[in-house]
């Protein structure tokens, strides 16, 4: 008896641990549209999609560290509004979480029996276009989605946005798999 006990509570930590399991390394299904012009000089500013994040302090949070992103692409930050070569616009959200239900069978020496797990998976998304200011056409369109066991939004709008610009700008019409290791988030 003590040792079907001893058995069921591995196997239930080994179902809790796959689970956790599922999120290291981040993976974000990537889709990018571009025409986007090689760095030369281009600057830039930064603006919300949705005019309530206009101002917002987490928006803030966003924006720049998607500018340090271009930056570190060759991209420089427009000295003022009116000065920028380029609009970048931003959008970021999450579902309310869809919730599944999994189980597993455990036995030994006639004992048995099926722990029964349920858990929650979200859908984040970011999305990221550029237009040129000269002529308003747009040069860039991308979004960056997850299926995760978290709702936390401060981890999973930056682990998005890097994800976003592995490769950047990307070829037109990918659709691509991006894994983030969890060591400061590299690509894998």
């Amino acid at each position: 008896m003590r040792q079907s006990i001893t058995i069921k509570i591995v196997l239930s930590s080994l179902s809790i641990i796959s689970l956790s399991a599922c999120e290291s390394p981040f993976r974000a299904d990537v889709a990018r549209f571009q025409m986007m012009p090689a760095p030369a000089g281009q600057t830039f500013t930064i603006e919300a999609i949705d005019p309530q994040d206009k101002g917002g302090l987490e928006f803030g949070h966003y924006a720049n560290i998607v500018a340090h992103e271009l930056y570190a692409q060759g991209y420089q930050p427009a000295p003022s509004e009116g000065t920028a070569t380029l609009i970048v616009k931003l959008d970021y959200g999450i579902d309310n979480g869809q919730q599944k239900v999994t189980s597993t069978s455990y036995g030994y020496g006639g004992w048995g029996g099926t722990d029964v797990y349920s858990y929650t998976v979200y859908s984040p998304f970011f999305k990221m276009e550029i237009d040129r200011v000269s002529d308003g056409q747009r040069v860039f369109e991308g979004r960056a989605r997850a299926h995760v066991t978290t709702d936390n939004m401060t981890q999973l709008v930056p682990d998005l946005i890097r994800a976003m610009f592995v490769n950047f700008p990307g070829h037109s019409g990918e659709n691509i798999e991006i894994k983030l290791t969890d060591d400061k988030k590299k690509q894998k």
